[in-house]
């Protein structure tokens, strides 16, 4: 079965935790230096915004609640951009947190961040990825961002699929089937809401398509995937898999 990988605020926290550690040293650092200027009179090679603003900021709870915005941040700590490592964690760290402390929904925008988050966490090939809340919390499928693809040395997560349910399903490039790389029809069973909509493999559509072509009367057959059977209801308008069928619940798309 598939699990969930949930972005919440910890899991943001973690991912950041060793890159951002030693750039909150040097701020720290620079801030008490550039007060230290201020207060004895010394303003040469100061920013500006520690002349408007002299209060000695917990800087890692500033940016970690949120509060301070890239810009501001540059403008206090300039040297986080002549850094290109710096600038690009230092940025990526603030411009997810804000979406995520101004409890904004998921926006694809954030998906190289989220990507490389899901890559350090426990993942395999077609968990469900969810921002902020498990499924058990959504409404319908409004905070599934997609699933994890990691086959042939490739690791993405591929969008919801929402060209037959506008709340999004399973992809396509998800399909079930025999094979060792192939899913079982309930694999999402758990993690996806509002459909049960799943893709075949060929040699299932196939079979499928036989048992059809064989007893063409029928309204149900029985076929084999993972060593389980199930039970296809055929679709009464078309009598071919082509189209769709119901399967156990799961509507299997062609």
């Amino acid at each position: 079965m598939a699990s969930e990988l949930v972005i919440t605020k910890k899991a943001i926290d973690q991912f950041f935790e060793k890159k951002m550690e030693p750039i909150f040293d040097k701020m720290f650092e620079y801030q008490e230096e550039m007060l230290d200027k201020v207060n004895s009179g010394n303003t040469e090679g100061v920013p500006v915004s520690y002349l408007d603003d002299r209060k000695d900021y917990n800087v890692e709870e500033m940016i970690t609640t949120g509060k301070w915005p890239y810009d501001e941040v540059v403008d206090r700590f300039p040297f986080v951009e002549k850094n290109e490592d710096d600038m690009q964690t230092v940025y990526e760290y603030i411009w997810i947190l804000h979406h995520f402390t101004s409890g904004d929904d998921y926006r694809e925008e954030d998906n190289y961040i989220i990507t490389k988050i899901v890559k350090t966490m426990k993942s395999k090939h077609g968990d469900a990825v969810r921002w902020r809340v498990p499924m058990s919390l959504d409404y319908r499928n409004s905070n599934l961002i997609g699933f994890v693809w990691n086959k042939n040395d490739e690791f993405k997560i591929i969008p919801t699929y929402t060209k037959i349910d506008d709340y999004g399903s399973v992809a396509p490039q998800f399909v079930v089937g025999n094979a060792s790389d192939e899913f079982e029809p309930k694999h999402w069973l758990k993690v996806v809401d509002n459909n049960g909509i799943v893709f075949l493999s060929e040699e299932i559509k196939n079979k499928i398509n036989s048992l059809i072509a064989e007893n063409p009367d029928a309204e149900h057959h029985t076929i084999e995937i993972k060593k389980f059977r199930y039970i296809v209801q055929v679709s009464l308008d078309t009598k071919s898999v082509k189209a769709w069928a119901e399967f156990d619940g799961h509507v299997l798309m062609v």
